[in-house]
């Protein structure tokens, strides 16, 4: 598990063919295992995962992301 990072994707876990998420623009929104496998990682906040995917800001609960950080080579 990766307590903190600065940079790095996030990579959606996906038990069923849909996750629900927070959009800070249009309340609960959903993620489908097809179209919505990565997202830039934005931070946390309220204990969830911060990130941004196709121009939309989402917040999802840890147990549904894999947190990869990005390292500078």
């Amino acid at each position: 598990e990766v307590l903190d990072m600065k940079y790095g994707v996030v990579s959606f876990l996906f038990e069923q063919e849909k996750i629900a998420y927070e959009s800070i623009y249009n309340g609960q929104a959903y993620l489908t295992r097809y179209k919505s496998s990565e997202a830039l990682f934005l931070g946390y906040e309220k204990g969830r995962v911060k990130f941004l995917l196709n121009g939309d800001i989402g917040l999802i609960d840890k147990e549904y992301v894999q947190l990869n950080p990005y390292i500078e080579v």
